[in-house]
């Protein structure tokens, strides 16, 4: 069972029936909620701690081991400063500690934890249990740890409908609304927030990958063609598809198998508009 599994069987033992339900006490969007519960991106450290303290198990949906550090499905053991290879041999994905974690067995049983955040723990695993519990006493204690607004980057949800399907045309630019992401996750992807717009999805022709109502966020850096997903114009008319460079024109590429690829020959009237670097489902 993966981690977003975990967590949506956390939710809802823990008594939270929507997804908007725990982004509300958590302080994030159910858009968020429903990306880490699909796998689609890492759940940050102090929200899983925030889930700990709201009543989920931040340890089993990390590792599927209850409350038990020792119990991670995937670690090494160093022993005599050497790794023996334990039954299962690969680093453990981790939210909590980093994006990557290795937890290192010591001569005296004790735990070395390490992340590629830079993080050590040391300490045995009651102490390694112990130290998730103290991070998240600020929220038991019932401490206002609203994020701060300038944290955040609010990108534009356009009044836009691209084509997955035959076709829509150009709606106006009005903006719906703003969607909430971190400076840090926009960082890290190495993303420009003022180059980035979200639009809405109208049509099948990309599914599975991208269904109908889906909001889709563009980098309007990237405008050329290089085998990804792109919004683009072709006339008056805004498609969202797979593109590839196919001799001196660029084959357009739905995932949908019924819909046939087709050819923009050079000279149409076309422009990328910018590459999809996140999408979510839209009104769950």
């Amino acid at each position: 069972m993966s981690i977003g599994k975990r967590l949506l069987e956390q939710r809802k033992l823990a008594g939270y029936s929507s997804q908007e339900q725990l982004g509300d006490a958590l302080g994030v969007s159910f858009t968020t909620i429903a990306r880490w519960e699909k796998d689609q991106s890492p759940i940050p450290s102090d929200k899983l701690v925030g889930m700990n303290a709201l009543g989920l198990d931040a340890v089993y949906i990390l590792t599927g081991k209850t409350g038990d550090v020792a119990g991670f499905q995937k670690l090494r053991s160093r022993k005599n400063n050497e790794i023996a290879e334990s039954q299962n041999t690969k680093p453990a994905t981790s939210p909590v500690l980093g994006d990557e974690i290795v937890a290192d067995q010591m001569a005296d049983g004790t735990w070395r934890v390490r992340s590629s955040s830079g993080e050590i723990l040391r300490g045995t695993t009651d102490e390694v249990i112990r130290h998730l519990r103290e991070r998240a006493a600020p929220y038991e204690a019932g401490r206002d740890h609203t994020p701060d607004v300038n944290d955040y980057a609010w990108i534009p949800l356009y009044d836009v409908e691209v084509s997955a399907g035959g076709g829509r045309f150009f709606a106006g630019e009005n903006v719906l609304t703003y969607l909430a992401f971190t400076k840090y996750s926009l960082r890290k992807q190495g993303l420009q927030p003022d180059m980035l717009a979200c639009v809405r999805v109208s049509g099948d022709s990309m599914e599975p990958t991208i269904q109908s109502n889906d909001a889709v966020m563009i980098d309007m850096r990237q405008t050329t063609a290089d085998s990804g997903i792109f919004v683009f114009r072709v006339g008056e008319v805004l498609y969202l598809k797979r593109l590839v460079r196919e001799g001196a024109g660029v084959r357009v590429i739905s995932d949908n198998d019924i819909y046939p690829s087709w050819l923009i020959q050079p000279g149409e009237d076309f422009q990328i508009v910018g590459k999809r670097v996140w999408h979510a489902r839209w009104g769950e």
